[in-house]
């Protein structure tokens, strides 16, 4: 909990340390992304956000961004299919994390 000083006291601020971490900001992104999303959504989600930070226009930057978030795809479904022996998702939220990983390994020749 982080404080500051005001005119009427002190502010209080919560921070919640758990999931913090030195990474790309794709991977916040990445984390939207994973899952249940056809390639043609993911890649205009991942346009929007690109040009809302100020992309460049430039193809390289963008082809650039698009292989750091497919590097963050692949990290967070390795990720996920470690997560747990001994628990499994709902049918609902179940995923084939496996499949992710493997298409994202063809795509880039891993």
């Amino acid at each position: 909990i982080v404080g500051e000083q005001d005119d009427d006291g002190y502010t209080v601020h919560a921070i919640d340390w758990e999931m913090a971490a030195l990474r790309p900001a794709a991977m916040d992104l990445a984390s939207l992304l994973a899952g249940r999303w056809t390639d043609e959504a993911r890649e205009t989600i991942a346009r929007a956000y690109y040009e809302a930070r100020g992309g460049g226009a430039r193809p390289q930057e963008w082809r650039h961004f698009l292989t750091t978030l497919d590097c963050c795809l692949l990290h967070l479904a390795v990720r996920n299919l470690g997560w747990s022996r001994h628990w499994s998702p709902p049918p609902d939220r179940d995923h084939d994390w496996l499949g992710d990983a493997m298409r994202l390994c063809c795509k880039w020749n891993l």
